[in-house]
């Protein structure tokens, strides 16, 4: 059960990492339920342009981006959400010497290709 706890602890603190570097460049960002019935993704960021995309994060040494991607973009759609889905992924991993994981380099954002384009087109555009 402590190592449940601990990959929780580690979730939390990078999904408050996550909204913290967002709120640093002036986005607003907040996590959102966890859980159950109510369990859209993780958090919720506004881009500028006010397009909100819902964020699935994830801090492990493994992952399958399409797999967790699919997975956070079902959760967000059955909760009415059209936008963009993003997945942002910190790797750790423990290096020779070490007893603890440490990042291996920084946090990536994975999402499908025509999200990312919707962002940064200068043109509002609807999903199809």
């Amino acid at each position: 059960m402590g190592r449940l706890k601990n990959a929780r602890k580690k979730g939390v603190a990078f999904e408050t990492a996550i909204v913290t570097a967002a709120r640093a460049f002036g986005l607003v960002a907040r996590r959102l339920a966890e859980g159950g019935h109510a369990d859209e993704g993780d958090l919720e960021l506004w881009a500028a342009t006010g397009q909100r995309i819902v964020v699935e994060a994830k801090s492990t040494a493994t992952l399958s981006p399409q797999a967790v991607l699919t997975k956070a973009t079902v959760k967000a759609r059955a909760h009415g959400h059209t936008g963009p889905v993003a997945l942002v992924w910190k790797r750790a991993t423990v290096k020779p010497g070490n007893t603890r994981a440490s990042p291996d380099g920084p946090p990536l954002v994975i999402m499908p290709m025509v999200d990312w384009l919707m962002l940064i087109s200068p043109q509002e555009r609807q999903r199809e």
